[in-house]
This record gives structure tokens, sequence and C-alpha cells, in this order.
């Protein structure tokens, strides 16, 4: 399924993307709302992991203030996240990210941890709302 995604056209791999990931296996314990507690001033605090694939973001407690302009979608494998986000203005851009994660014994707090573009890890940790 990925290699059809690379040798097609942007706005095809995005569908391919998607359609893959939304065919994945997901942990159930991830699955659920969270609030972002270790964030700086830029952080949009509020996720919810949907059990069908989608991760929606959001400023506000309610989801109701949401970035409109794409559309992201996980699963769950190995001890991490994977994210897919699309561009939902034109769908030609996507871009993917790899998060390991890990619960509190409780599980109540979801702890994220990956590398960003400057090599740097980054640490994010969530409380189940």
């Amino acid at each position: 399924m990925l290699l059809i995604a690379l040798s097609c056209s942007p706005r095809k791999k995005s569908e391919l993307l998607k359609e893959f990931y939304l065919s994945q296996e997901r942990d159930s314990f991830i699955i659920g709302k969270y609030k972002l507690i270790t964030f700086d001033s830029h952080t949009i605090p509020f996720y919810h992991y949907k059990s069908t694939g989608e991760l929606i973001i959001s400023a506000s407690e309610k989801f109701d203030t949401l970035n409109v302009d794409n559309s992201r979608y996980w699963y769950s494998k190995g001890g991490a996240i994977h994210i897919l986000t699309i561009d939902d203005r034109i769908k030609l851009r996507t871009d993917e990210q790899i998060e390991k994660y890990y619960f509190n014994s409780s599980y109540d707090t979801l702890n994220l941890e990956f590398i960003n573009v400057k090599n740097e890890t980054i640490y994010k940790t969530f409380i189940r709302l």
C-alpha cells in the first residue's frame, strides 16, 4: 500500500495514506480525550484520540475550536503512535510523525516522546479528561 502511495499524485497519496491509517489497529488504552499539561503558549492543549482513527486537536476542552486546515489520523504499533496530518486546503501536503508512548500505572497520564525536525527529543505529558 505505501509503495503505491509513493508513486502517485500527492492528492491520491493523501487518500491512500488516510485509508491505510484508518485500517490499522489502535491500543484501546489510548482512545479518549486528553489535556496536554506540559506545553508552551504556541501549543494546542486538547487532544481526542477517536476509536475511528481520527485525531482531533483543539484549543477548547469542548473540542469546538478546531484547526480546520488539517485532518489528522492515528494508529498505534510497537509502543508508538503514528500520526498522519493532511492539509485539507489542497491535499497536496502530508506529514507523518511517530511518537513513543507510555502510561503511568493508573492509565490516567499519557506520556509521548518524539524527535522534532531539529533532531531534538521532545516530551509531552497529558492527563485523561
